[in-house]
């Protein structure tokens, strides 16, 4: 059996990004927590960031190529099919450089923050008007990256603004919440 290996911590966003992916192209791995800051993460990822995939003699630092990586391997093509590449690569640039940081780092009283992630919230909402998932008719990479950032905000922060006239939004939420990958990787995960 093919042996993987995700470095990282369950709660943080990408690492669960990451081990979502491997659960939806049906290959199993193994969590292995990271000793952040030590000298053996700076071997693994040399800008001491999380996760890192290891799987025989590949090491594979940052999210995006975990997943490409774990889609060609494994699931041939199924995260990011071809009708919906560029879509499914537009919104993880919205979500690693607009949301990220006002969503999953937002101070509850930061006004600033909370307008930056209503822009973020409000575009999301938008891109669902006529789609059942953030960049296409099926399930792909876009949902993974940017479910767990809207999890953990809802834990961190409550739902109600994140919910508030969003309903395509929420109804996207609540169908990807029922995922086994979704269920199998939430924080309190190891």
């Amino acid at each position: 059996m093919t042996q993987i290996a995700i470095h990282g911590f369950a709660p943080s966003t990408y690492t669960r990004t990451a081990r979502m992916a491997a659960i939806e192209v049906g290959v199993d791995h193994e969590l292995v927590p990271i000793a952040f800051g030590k000298l053996e993460h700076f071997e693994l990822h040399p800008f001491g960031k999380m996760p890192v995939l290891t799987h025989e003699d590949e090491a594979i630092f940052e999210t995006l190529p975990i997943v490409r990586y774990l889609d060609r391997i494994f699931g041939n093509g199924a995260l990011f099919p071809d009708n919906s590449i560029v879509r499914n690569l537009q919104v993880i640039s919205v979500a690693n450089d607009y949301a990220y940081r006002p969503v999953v780092h937002i101070e509850k009283d930061n006004d600033e923050q909370r307008a930056q992630a209503g822009r973020v919230f409000n575009w999301l909402e938008q891109q669902l008007v006529n789609l059942a998932y953030l960049a296409g008719p099926e399930f792909g990479a876009a949902d993974l990256f940017v479910a767990p950032m809207l999890d953990y905000h809802r834990h961190q922060v409550g739902s109600d603004f994140l919910w508030s006239d969003r309903p395509k939004l929420r109804a996207w939420f609540e169908s990807v919440s029922r995922r086994p990958s979704f269920l199998d990787t939430g924080a309190s995960q190891s």
